[in-house]
Formats: C-alpha cells, sequence, structure tokens
C-alpha cells in the first residue's frame, strides 16, 4: 500500500457520502449533478405543496419592470406562478416601459391572475423607484425580491415559509442562489455564510433571495431613490442596521437563480459602474454619522470602511506566559517594545516557574522596561490555558483601574473588561 492511498480513498468516500462528488471524479465537483441529488424531486414538490395549502405567511414578491426582454420576463413570472407554496402575491411595477409588448403582457397577466398587482408608472423613475411603487402594492406579511429577467426553483417560496415558521421572530432571510446562462446551464454557485456585517460593510454578499418583513420594510423607509444600481444594498444595510443579528436567517438553500447574459452584473460586475458610487453612497449614509470613510475595494462592487480610532485610544494588555523561554521571550519582548509604536499597551508575563538564569535576568530587565512580571507559586506544571486565566486576572480593569480579581464594578457574575 502505498503511504498516501489511504488518506484519498478515505476523503473520495466522504465526498460521496456528503453528496459532493461525482463517480467519475475527486477533484471537480459536478455541481448540476450535485443540485439534482440534493434538490426536491416531483414527489416531493408535491408533498410541499400539499403542506403549504394548509396555512401559512402571505408572502409579496416584488418586481421592477422596465424594457426587458420578453423571453426573460415570461420566464421569470412563470417561475413564481409555478411555487409549491400557493400564498404569494406578485407585485409589478412598469417603470413607464416604451416597449408596448410590455405592457400588453402586463396588463393581461393582472386581468387572468388575481394574485397579481400592477401599477404603470407615467414617466421613468428609476429602479429604486419602481422597486418602492411595487412593493407599495404589497399586502403580503413579508416581501420577497425578484428581478425581471431572474427565475425562482419551484420549492423556493415553501422553504422560506417552512424557515419562517421555525424561526417566527425572523425579520430579514436570505438564502444561496446561482447563476444560469442563456442555455439553462445552471452554474457559478453561492453559498453564503451566516450573518457577517463586517463582511456586508465589504460587499453585499447577501444578493438573492432576499426576504424583509413588511413592517421592518416600512419602518426603515422602504426603497429609495438615489442608489440605483445598489439600491437592495441599500435596503439591506438600513434593515440590518435597524434590527439585532439574532432576528436574521441565512437559509442554506439554492432558491435563487441569477441570469447571466450579455449586459447583466452577474456576468461581469463592472458592467454598471453607477451600482459602485451607489453603494459607497449606500455605506456611508450608514457608517459616516460615525466618522468613518468609505472607499471602493480592490474588486467591483467591493468596499472598504475606515472607521476613526478611539481617542483615547482602548488600553491593549499583552499576556505573554513563559518557562524558561529566555531566546524566544528576548525576541517576543523586542518586537513588541522596539517596533510597535501603538500608544497604550501593557504587557504582562506569567513565569511558569523559570529557573534558567538567562530568563530570569531578561525578566529584571523587562520588568525595568516597563513590563510587568507574576511568577505562578504552585508547583505543578500548568498549563498554557490556565496560564491564560491567571494573567487576565491581573489585568488592569477597563473601569475602575484595579486588578480584575478585586474589581468593584461588577453586575452579577460578570466582571469588567481587562483594561
Amino acid at each position: 500500500m502505498r503511504p498516501r492511498s489511504l488518506p484519498r480513498r478515505v476523503a473520495r468516500r466522504v465526498l460521496e457520502t456528503l453528496g459532493l462528488r461525482t463517480p467519475d471524479t475527486a477533484r471537480d465537483v459536478d455541481y448540476a449533478a450535485w443540485a439534482a441529488r440534493v434538490e426536491p424531486r416531483a414527489a416531493e414538490l408535491q408533498r410541499l405543496a400539499v403542506r403549504a395549502a394548509r396555512g401559512g405567511p402571505l408572502i409579496s414578491v416584488v418586481m421592477p419592470v422596465y424594457n426587458p426582454d420578453m423571453t426573460h420576463l415570461r420566464e421569470a413570472v412563470a417561475s413564481v406562478q409555478a411555487q409549491a407554496y400557493p400564498h404569494w402575491q406578485l407585485c409589478l411595477c412598469n417603470d413607464a416601459s416604451t416597449d408596448p409588448a410590455v405592457v400588453s403582457f402586463l396588463d393581461a397577466l393582472a386581468a387572468a391572475e388575481p394574485r397579481v398587482r400592477l401599477q404603470h408608472r407615467l414617466h421613468n423613475g428609476g429602479i429604486g423607484l419602481a422597486s418602492a411603487d411595487a412593493a407599495a402594492l404589497a399586502d403580503g406579511e413579508f416581501l420577497a425580491l425578484l428581478d425581471q429577467d431572474d427565475r425562482l426553483p419551484a420549492w423556493a417560496l415553501a422553504f422560506v415559509a417552512r424557515a419562517l415558521a421555525d424561526r417566527p421572530d425572523t425579520d430579514l432571510l436570505y438564502a444561496d442562489e446561482d447563476k444560469f446562462d442563456d442555455g439553462g446551464r445552471r452554474h457559478s454557485p453561492h453559498f453564503k455564510p451566516a450573518f457577517n456585517p463586517e463582511l456586508l460593510a465589504s460587499i453585499n454578499y447577501v444578493g438573492h433571495l432576499l426576504v424583509v418583513r413588511r413592517s421592518l420594510y416600512v419602518a426603515v423607509g422602504g426603497f429609495r431613490g438615489g442608489f440605483d444600481g445598489a439600491q437592495d444594498y441599500d435596503l439591506v444595510l438600513r434593515c440590518t442596521a435597524a434590527i439585532t443579528p439574532d432576528r436574521i436567517a441565512h437559509l442554506p438553500a439554492v432558491l435563487y437563480h441569477w441570469r447571466a447574459h450579455a449586459g447583466s452584473t452577474a456576468r461581469d460586475a463592472g458592467r454598471k459602474p453607477y451600482a459602485q458610487a451607489a453603494g459607497v453612497a449606500a455605506l456611508t449614509a450608514i457608517h459616516g454619522a460615525a466618522g468613518a470613510t468609505v472607499a471602493e475595494g480592490p474588486l467591483p462592487t467591493s468596499y472598504r470602511v475606515v472607521r476613526p480610532r478611539a481617542n483615547p485610544p482602548p488600553r491593549v494588555t499583552v499576556m505573554i506566559p513563559t518557562r524558561d523561554g529566555g531566546a524566544h521571550l528576548q525576541k517576543c519582548l523586542d518586537s513588541l517594545l522596539g517596533r510597535t509604536a501603538y500608544p497604550r499597551m501593557e504587557l504582562l508575563i506569567l513565569d511558569n516557574q523559570s529557573r534558567d538564569p538567562r530568563t530570569l535576568r531578561l525578566l529584571e530587565r523587562a520588568g525595568a522596561r516597563g513590563c510587568r512580571c507574576s511568577p505562578t507559586t504552585t508547583r505543578s506544571t500548568i498549563r498554557r490555558s490556565t496560564t491564560s486565566a491567571r494573567v487576565t486576572r491581573k489585568a488592569r480593569c477597563w473601569f475602575c483601574s484595579t486588578t480584575t480579581s478585586s474589581c468593584a464594578a461588577t453586575t452579577g457574575s460578570t466582571r469588567c473588561w481587562p483594561r
């Protein structure tokens, strides 16, 4: 047996068990085959429909429309009509399209389907205002956003309704997504993390499918003009700033298909440079009040938020456990004292029964350089985690400046943070 053959076989078995490997390759996952294995089949869709028929919240799908490719628009609408979840409403706002075929199609759709709400704008206002007008038609408890050329899988709203039932306090929910080309081939899946405000300040990773409680949407002011190209990002930033993270849910399922066609940002994120400026404006509106500045990031639709430093900066305690580590400790102290310009740094060394003369001399010199040394008195060897805990108790309290072990500013069993 070759030395590395067993780990490779084990890895292949694990991948197969998880459905992340096709029989013909262990290196490149076949996304289409994976999706076929994990997504609902016809019988499962039927069961979803039966369960959904028992009841659930009304979900209003919001779609602004402006001069779309008619084939794309029909497919987008058909994907809503094909939902296994019946408690939906489609809210359409025609943003003064100049193509008469668009108007005719939308009028016929609204006349034939009672769950469709339609408004025709007299003047083109941009996607932000058109989205606001579409959302104003909604009666649902939740709003789901869908672009005029994209598609929802038939189980999307059923999965959303089930997730909302499992977590009834959810105010904002987002799901995974992928892209599809003009031939219908799905590719480029985006499997997203749980809510991460710092990542969201760098890029709109939430994307599609986005579902927002309508009362929250109204409370933050809804869609607004001036952010076209980043109107969804602007809404997400304001919604997430208004609620606590426990009211935000990530649904780990691909529930949105983003069409990648010529001229779309799904194919080329840099196709709409105005979207980048709109994203900067949206972030500035959120973080600018605290003195932060926002700049464009290195990639299209990425950003960098630079927050001001606290004045005075917080005190930082650097904990250094050691035992007879003279040479290593010397390098550590030289780097911290000689290369670090941070003005409020405290070095706290915990000597774990050092006996090496060089280390003992170094500890004496470190004390003269302003470091605080705390020897242990236990005979037995102390684990590093225990050592760190002892050091933490020697750190200065943020509020009363005493050591945390004798801190007077306590609330219940929680002590002040080390200062």
